[in-house]
């Protein structure tokens, strides 16, 4: 039995269940006219709450969080890692699915806080 490999497991087992984890996934969907969708939420930790939508090539995506210590990270097949997307707009690079990260910052990340917020989600 390899021990580091189960040293390894055990504490990424750990360290995911003080982190909370992923909290909550949703899918977004914009009502029929419209562009923005509204929701809220809880992190806990280092954990994240996710929000998957799908969009087109050239269509800009503009977050906006109405507190601080919290940040917007998008991801997605056509990006080859997560950006940053909490103060400014992201112009998506391609058709397909994306996915939308609401986390804390590391340092209240560490102190293991508890942030509620409300998010604004744009895609025009």
């Amino acid at each position: 039995m390899n021990w580091h490999l189960l040293t390894f497991s055990a504490s990424a087992l750990a360290l995911t269940a003080l982190s909370g984890g992923s909290a909550l996934t949703r899918q977004v969907q914009f009502r029929q006219g419209t562009h923005a969708a509204y929701f809220g939420g809880t992190v806990r930790g280092y954990g994240y709450d996710r929000y998957t939508f799908t969009a087109r090539d050239g269509q800009k995506l503009n977050v906006s969080l109405d507190t601080s210590h919290l940040d917007a990270v998008v991801g997605g097949k056509s990006l080859s890692d997560f950006v940053d997307v909490t103060d400014h707009t992201l112009t998506l690079p391609a058709n397909g699915t994306y996915e939308l990260r609401i986390l804390q910052t590391r340092a209240a990340a560490r102190q293991g806080t508890v942030k509620p917020y409300k998010v604004t989600i744009d895609i025009r």
